[in-house]
């Protein structure tokens, strides 16, 4: 098939980054191995994520403050972690956080990230009529989340939120 002045093919390669596998990719498609792919999930702070996960009403009681610009959190900025693809040139996750929390100018002090990893994932490539490509992203089966934060220039591992503490 023709596109764009080139041939485009379905025939799939092995995609290895850093010197290990984690998946398939073709010019139409990218497989993620098990595990190999992660749905990042920005967060603000712990408190910001007690608004998200819990009923407003318990969430007002336990913090007892005015807290008015948490009442409507309802999603959050996500980012995915795409080894050979999107120019993620590494399978170091923790490396890859702090690159983009260096990189991006309203990460400041601290941030809080929940990374969900993907049993298996795949992007198929969608080019519509008028020429606009679109990656669109199937994942498939549960997500394995771990928590990090960006705090003095380093990633950390787990963090908990107040509210989770209380439990």
């Amino acid at each position: 098939m023709w596109l764009g002045g080139q041939v485009m093919s379905d025939e799939c390669k092995p995609l290895i980054v850093e010197g290990e596998e984690v998946g398939e990719y073709s010019d139409n498609h990218f497989y993620f191995s098990k595990w190999q792919m992660a749905t990042v999930e920005l967060w603000e702070s712990p408190k910001e994520f007690d608004a998200y996960q819990y009923d407003w009403e318990v969430f007002k009681e336990f913090y007892k403050e005015e807290n008015e610009d948490y009442k409507y959190v309802c999603e959050c900025e996500e980012e995915d972690f795409t080894p050979g693809m999107n120019g993620v040139d590494t399978i170091d996750l923790e490396k890859w956080l702090l690159e983009f929390c260096e990189k991006t100018d309203w990460i400041k002090d601290e941030y809080y990230f929940i990374v969900h990893w993907r049993r298996y994932a795949s992007y198929t490539k969608e080019v519509y009529e008028d020429g606009q490509e679109e990656w669109c992203l199937e994942d498939m089966g549960e997500s394995n989340p771990d928590r990090y934060q960006y705090k003095d220039g380093k990633i950390e591992g787990h963090w908990d939120t107040p509210m989770e503490e209380e439990e």
